[in-house]
């Protein structure tokens, strides 16, 4: 398996996810300068994905609409995993077995097979994609808070 097509995959389809995040903060919040607020202040080297989430939850919360983001943080977890960790290959009879590792916050260091990951990304993206979207509908219809 050629593991560089998985990974421009998952990269690539997580941008349509953190576009719907980006869009939901700047219909909540409405700026003057709609350009500048995207693609300055929302730029991913600003303000990462994860304080994106957190923006979201406050919006949520704020807005008294329920969302379940385990499985987001799922996919953004293995979404930076195949960023931004290792790829092993494998050598011997486990020529064309790759590995991902990870270094857990907690200091434990993982390793799982990159196609394991790999499915559990894209047993979940469709689904979550289509609940993102459908949030992202749900809240431009809210009332400003």
């Amino acid at each position: 398996m050629d593991y560089t097509t998985p990974v421009g995959e998952i990269i690539e389809r997580f941008k349509l996810i953190e576009y719907l995040l980006n869009c939901m903060i700047i219909n909540h919040i409405t700026p003057k300068d709609i350009a500048f607020f995207q693609n300055i202040l929302l730029n991913s080297s600003i303000i990462n994905t994860g304080a994106k989430v957190k923006i979201i939850k406050y919006i949520c919360q704020s807005k008294n609409k329920d969302y379940d983001f385990t499985n987001l943080h799922k996919l953004i977890n293995i979404r930076n995993l195949f960023a931004h960790e290792d790829v092993c290959f494998g050598v011997g009879d486990n020529s064309n077995v790759f590995t991902v590792a990870e270094l857990k916050s907690n200091g434990v260091y993982i390793e799982e097979k990159f196609e394991k990951k790999y499915t559990e990304f894209k047993s979940i993206y469709l689904d979550e994609f289509k609940k993102i979207n459908k949030l992202s509908e749900e809240l431009s219809k809210c009332p400003q808070s």
